[in-house]
């Protein structure tokens, strides 16, 4: 399936920090080809699961 518009994917994440965030996009960048992206932060505390984890890689 191809997408067209302004967004191709929007992903959900839970993040601890701006700073996690941050990683998670560059990450998004460097290694799955995103060119662009636009973020929304919503500020509530989401309880962490083992599906919410994001291996950190070994760079």
């Amino acid at each position: 399936m191809r997408r067209t518009g302004d967004y191709d994917c929007r992903p959900r994440m839970a993040c601890t920090d701006v700073r996690e965030a941050e990683t998670v996009i560059d990450r998004l960048k460097a290694e799955f080809g995103v060119r662009e992206s636009r973020s929304r932060l919503l500020q509530h505390e989401v309880p962490p699961g083992p599906d919410r984890v994001l291996e950190p890689t070994s760079s």
